[in-house]
């Protein structure tokens, strides 16, 4: 008995004598070295793994500033492209006012006016309109002011519905078809009758065509 009693106090004073991180191994024999080396590497690590997360984080910024300001282009870019087009339109229709002020500085000038010559009106006098029908109103103003030359009392001038007359066209309401056929006759070549087919209050509409 007391044998056994001083073999248990010898292993508790060896016990006692062995450093407290020795009793504290790891099951795989790990040092304490060995084991602060781990945790040292396990911060690096973590702090690695944060500092990637900052420059994904950044990188995302980056990405989401980068296409705001391709939108931001692509938009100015529309707004341009759009003044463009309206530019050139503008230009277009510029370019269409010089063509026809130029053919109209070309055209030959106009003849001297002949002594004025009364016109037949078969005893009553005609209310004659004068339409432009190639869509200029310089047209049915030179015209009228042949007519008038002529004899003939013009009530007004306007442009015509359609502009695609190539003769100059007397129309004739009721009962002046005779009339009609005098100023044919006045005018010369290139003019066409046809009877008048809606209301108006003209004897005699007569519209201008391209050609004389």
């Amino acid at each position: 008995m007391l044998r056994r009693t001083m073999i248990a106090a010898l292993m508790i004073a060896l016990l006692a004598m062995t450093p407290a991180c020795s009793l504290f191994r790891s099951i795989d024999n790990s040092s304490p070295e060995e084991m602060q080396k781990f945790q040292a590497t396990k911060d690096e690590l973590w702090d690695q793994t944060q500092a990637l997360e900052r420059e994904k984080a950044a990188a995302r910024k980056q990405l989401a500033d980068q296409e705001a300001e391709i939108a931001r282009v692509k938009k100015e870019l529309a707004y341009w492209q759009n003044e463009t087009a309206q530019a050139d339109g503008r230009f277009v229709e510029l370019n269409k006012t010089v063509e026809a002020l130029n053919n109209q500085l070309k055209q030959p000038p106009e003849p001297a006016p002949q002594p004025p010559q009364k016109a037949a009106p078969q005893g009553k006098q005609l209310l004659i309109k004068v339409l432009a029908g190639n869509g200029k109103i310089a047209a049915a103003h030179r015209l009228a002011k042949k007519l008038e030359g002529m004899g003939y009392r013009i009530e007004g001038t306007d442009l015509a519905r359609r502009w695609d007359y190539k003769l100059t066209t007397i129309f004739y309401g009721p009962g002046s078809k005779k009339d009609a056929a005098v100023m044919a006759k006045r005018l010369g070549t290139g003019v066409v009758l046809k009877p008048r087919t809606w209301r108006s209050v003209f004897n005699l509409v007569v519209v201008s065509g391209r050609r004389p």
